[in-house]
């Protein structure tokens, strides 16, 4: 598969979309409107040769999983006569690639794994010459140890099929023999694939061939007097609506989201399939609001360097208090595709920017305490485990006060807690880890609370972090959950390079361990929020940074801003 925003490349099985074989990106994406194919040398990733010919091209594209990049097999090796060149069919069987031009068939060999390929010209014989002024399109096929040529002639604009042939490889004699049936095969050909299956076993048409162009074409071989039937399909054949929904949500874990929105707006039907944001092989998208603007969010992709805008209806203010503020818009929390914003200073809103239904956006009650610190929720408005959380406290006071929200709830409910100790929450939202909403104060106390039975507590064993290591009243300190563990980062009080401290909890001792970085990890910074995220595959390098939002633009593009904590 290919991500065209990315140039991203990976071998992907649809039996089993969780094991992804990640390829080196493909710098040089073919044109969309030339035809290319695919082969692998074996059905046993990862360990294969993955070739790729593309029409009017002169060589072919080779690699293997752990190559760096893409490698080029000239057409020159193969000694062609000139103006030779590739026209985009490929198949690999038995070790061995098949990839036809417009005069010849070539199969190059596989040599050595850590060896480059070698090439031998076979002579391309059809006992029916191909006219000059015809128009055609071949299509290369492999099956049960034969290969097969299918050539449709084309006529008319817009172009319909005329004429099929068929053709046999024979090895024995390096050329080709004329079919007039392909026997209990059926054989499905798209631009840029093909698909052979035995039509007793898939229970499908025999000697039957389906071509997929902008209109479903289906051909026939008869036996008797080499007779063909030309039909055109029904073009309600072509819906999308028709595919199998389960075989659609098979995708959605290994597309970009960008993508995913995209996907759901080909069709109705479409519209019903869920994702996870957390899900996605990409990096998280960043979601902004724009001044002026309270109609419009603004997505802006990492790895593509786009920016999006997307339209979505926010009511005004809930809040009396809130009138005249109308025009304030500030995002609060974001997972599994659910946002919550505020407008004015009391009215807040659970909105959904990529669902497009009357119910994407809920009206929270108001919050009107000045006291407010964070807010965060668990699942997805439709799961029944759905909540939502809000935490208040007041520097030097030891009353913590917890609310929570859940679907059908007029109101928050509420519970004040008295400490033993001051607990001035720091400026992150609650973070949810382990069944439980975990928040950080600014002296690097935690404290924890269960939503289901209201229960409010603070680890008072926990050591403090170094007080010449904490933020001060409007500096930053944070909470994040990483590959299962707790880590907290704090800003150093008066670092003119702004560097930061790392520690991660250790709840058998109950200490906080200073960590150098997170080297093996990305992070993303918001104004209340922190997320760490594996990088992409060969993303490597972005490893150990800090992206922020903020922008650079240039040459009508964008680069995302970023805080190196090896560099500092």
């Amino acid at each position: 598969m290919l991500d065209m925003l990315t140039k991203e490349c990976f071998l992907l099985s649809f039996t089993s979309p969780s094991k992804i074989i990640p390829l080196p990106p493909l710098v040089d994406i073919p044109r969309l409107d030339l035809i290319f194919n695919c082969a692998l040398s074996s059905q046993t990733p990862p360990d294969c040769t993955v070739m790729l010919a593309v029409c009017r091209d002169k060589s072919l594209l080779y690699c293997r999983p752990d190559d760096t990049h893409w490698s080029r097999l000239p057409i020159d090796n193969f000694a062609c006569d000139d103006g030779d060149e590739f026209d985009g069919g490929i198949v690999g069987y038995q070790g061995k690639f098949y990839a036809t031009g417009i005069h010849f068939l070539l199969m190059p060999h596989l040599l050595h794994h850590h060896l480059p390929l070698r090439g031998a010209t076979l002579s391309f014989r059809c006992h029916v010459p191909t006219p000059k002024d015809s128009v055609y399109r071949g299509y290369l096929v492999a099956s049960c140890g034969d290969i097969f040529f299918v050539r449709s002639y084309l006529f008319g604009i817009p172009d319909e099929i005329v004429n099929l042939e068929i053709y046999h490889w024979n090895p024995s004699q390096d050329g080709w023999n004329t079919l007039h049936s392909i026997g209990d095969r059926t054989f499905f050909l798209g631009r840029n694939s093909s698909v052979v299956s035995s039509a007793t076993r898939a229970g499908t048409e025999p000697n039957c061939i389906h071509i997929l162009r902008s209109v479903n074409r289906k051909y026939k071989k008869e036996e008797k007097g080499h007779d063909k039937k030309i039909v055109c399909s029904s073009t309600e054949w072509g819906q999308w609506s028709n595919l199998c929904l389960d075989l659609v949500e098979l995708l959605v874990p290994n597309i970009s989201f960008i993508d995913f929105l995209h996907m759901k707006a080909a069709c109705k039907q479409w519209r019903s399939i869920s994702s996870r944001i957390q899900d996605s092989k990409v990096l998280p998208l960043l979601l902004t609001t724009r001044p002026g603007r309270r109609d419009s969010l603004e997505v802006f992709d990492l790895m593509s360097k786009k920016n999006y805008s997307i339209n979505v209806s926010i009511p005004g203010p809930t809040s009396g208090d809130d009138t005249g503020a109308s025009q304030s818009q500030i995002l609060h929390f974001a997972k599994n595709g659910w946002v919550i914003l505020s407008r004015g200073n009391h009215s807040f809103f659970l909105v959904n920017p990529f669902k497009n239904s009357p119910d994407h956006v809920i009206a929270l009650p108001p919050i009107r305490s000045f006291d407010f610190k964070g807010i965060s929720f668990f699942s997805v408005p439709e799961s029944p485990d759905f909540v939502v959380v809000a935490i208040e406290s007041i520097r030097s006071s030891t009353v913590v006060t917890m609310k929570t929200w859940r679907i059908g709830d007029e109101d928050w409910k509420e519970e004040r807690f008295e400490n033993d100790i001051p607990f001035f929450m720091a400026s992150h939202n609650p973070v949810f880890f382990e069944g439980e909403f975990y928040c950080l104060d600014v002296s690097g106390k935690l404290g924890t609370f269960d939503p289901d039975t209201m229960e409010w507590g603070v680890f008072d064993e926990l050591d403090p972090v170094d007080d010449q290591l904490l933020s001060t009243d409007y500096g930053y300190s944070h909470l994040m959950e990483w590959k299962g563990e707790l880590v907290a980062f704090f800003r150093q009080c008066g670092a003119e390079d702004g560097s930061m401290s790392f520690f991660k909890l250790d709840p058998t001792q109950m200490v906080w361990s200073e960590l150098d970085g997170l080297k093996d990890g990305i992070m993303f910074w918001g104004r209340t929020n922190v997320v760490a995220r594996s990088p992409p595959p060969g993303e490597d390098h972005l490893c150990n940074k800090m992206f922020i939002p903020n922008f650079s633009e240039s040459d009508g593009g964008r680069e995302h801003g970023f805080y190196c904590l090896e560099k500092k």
